[in-house]
């Protein structure tokens, strides 16, 4: 959702994002999720690691993406480096 109200074709209902989050966190691999800061998010991935960067939107306005990381991910020594509190190094905002 934007500022402006719902823009995208495609809204998810809370039941949708309640119904992707449990199938993410059965995930055994690693999962990077991106996408905007709400208090459904914090919800449902309360034991994720979480970076967030500036980033330019729509008219050019700019927004503060984040980026959810896996407890997977977040294990795993070769992406540990990586994982720095309110920094993103994956490359997605550079």
């Amino acid at each position: 959702r934007t500022a402006h109200g719902d823009r995208y074709r495609h809204e998810m209902t809370r039941e949708q994002h309640v119904e992707l989050a449990e199938v993410l966190h059965s995930v055994r691999g690693m999962v990077l999720l991106s996408g905007y800061d709400s208090p459904l998010y914090r919800e449902l991935y309360a034991d994720w690691q979480i970076s967030s960067c500036a980033a330019i939107a729509e008219m050019s306005a700019i927004r503060t993406e984040f980026l959810w990381v896996s407890p997977n991910a977040g294990r795993s020594s070769a992406h540990r480096p990586m994982l720095l509190p309110g920094t993103l190094t994956y490359g997605l905002c550079e």
